[in-house]
């Protein structure tokens, strides 16, 4: 058995108590490829396999780890962020994004993207009306609708969505989970 296999010889490769997609990462940092290594090259490309087949599902969507997910911003008008909020090397698709107001007025909604460091808005001060529910994001082109492109677009631990409202306004998310930690 060669030192792969060793370093996870005690996990299996899919389902409850598979190893983390870093612990496959982190697996056979450097490996060089020589003759006395052709063991160890047919193991890390059977783990390298598991992860794609694992965490990855060959680039589609997770069967049933679709989901709408809502956030309620406030009104204080500091950021906050949106959930859903990837961990590791968790990749989400987002294919509807949209603002709903049930606070009573108008609220002007901005959110932006960030990477807990810096921040870009996507939308800036965004008119809401009272009992609105506006996209901002949508799989379907439409009259009305606020996007041009109306393009899904990937969210990770690195890279996510933050929102501040000077009214309380919820933001629903419907994801889908391309890669799972």
């Amino acid at each position: 058995m060669g030192r792969f296999f060793q370093n996870l010889k005690q996990l299996k490769i899919a389902g409850a108590g598979a190893p983390s997609s870093t612990q496959l990462q982190q697996t056979g940092q450097s490996i060089y490829i020589e003759a006395g290594n052709h063991k160890d090259i047919g193991e890390l490309i059977l783990i390298q396999k598991a992860n794609q087949l694992q965490h990855q599902n060959q680039t589609l969507p997770h069967p049933g780890l679709s989901s709408i997910s809502t956030t309620v911003i406030n009104d204080s008008g500091t950021p906050a962020t949106v959930s859903p909020l990837p961990v590791d090397f968790e990749l989400l698709q987002v294919c509807v994004l949209a603002i709903k107001n049930t606070s009573g007025g108008a609220a002007a909604v901005t959110l932006a993207i960030t990477d807990g460091t810096t921040s870009i808005p996507l939308v800036a001060g965004l008119s809401v009306a009272d009992g609105a529910t506006v996209p901002i994001v949508s799989p379907l082109a439409f009259d009305g609708s606020t996007s041009a492109t109306n393009s899904p677009f990937l969210l990770d631990s690195n890279l996510f969505l933050m929102a501040s409202s000077d009214a309380e306004v919820s933001l629903l998310v419907g994801f889908r989970t391309l890669s799972v930690r």
